[in-house]
C-alpha cells in the first residue's frame, strides 16, 4: 500500500484490482491484464514492477476498466484485443467471444469442421477439397 507521501505502487493497485473483481475465478489473470492495458505493458511487466509508482490518470483508466469488467463484459471487449495462438487480434462488440463454458459450438457453428477467419474478420468454415477420381 502507499502512505499519504509516497504515490500507489503497482503491486498495491494489482492488490485493490484484484479484490474488485473477486469473488470471480479469473480475479487474478483479469486483474493482472487490465492492469497491463492501463499502464501499456505487457503483464510480465506488471508482475515485475511491483514497487513502480502508479500515476492518477494510470489509476483512473484502471477504475474504468475494471468496472466494466466487472459489470460481465467481456475482457477482449473491455481492452479491445484477444490473443490466438499468439497472434493478437483486435476485438469489438462485434466478435463473438466464446466462453469457457459454452464450448466450442455456438449456434450454427459445427465443431467437426475447422475454420478460420476470413479477410473481414468473421469466422468462416474451411472447405474441404476433394480429389477429382479419374
Amino acid at each position: 500500500m502507499h502512505t499519504a507521501h509516497s504515490p500507489p505502487t503497482v503491486a498495491g493497485v494489482l492488490a485493490g484490482a484484484i479484490a474488485r473483481l473477486e469473488p470471480a475465478a479469473s480475479a487474478v489473470l483479469d486483474a493482472q491484464l487490465l492492469l497491463a492495458h492501463a499502464l501499456g505493458c505487457a503483464r510480465s511487466a506488471v508482475l515485475a514492477r511491483g514497487s513502480e509508482p502508479v500515476t492518477p490518470a494510470q489509476i483512473a483508466a484502471l477504475r474504468r476498466l475494471l468496472e466494466r469488467r466487472a459489470r460481465g463484459e467481456p475482457l477482449a471487449y473491455v481492452t479491445g484485443r484477444r490473443e490466438f495462438w499468439s497472434l493478437e487480434l483486435q476485438v469489438t462488440s462485434a466478435v463473438l467471444v466464446p466462453r469457457p463454458t459454452g464450448g466450442a459450438s455456438s449456434g450454427g457453428c459445427s465443431t467437426d469442421r475447422p475454420a478460420c477467419l476470413s479477410t473481414s474478420g468473421t469466422l468462416r468454415p474451411l472447405r474441404r477439397l476433394h480429389r477429382l477420381s479419374r
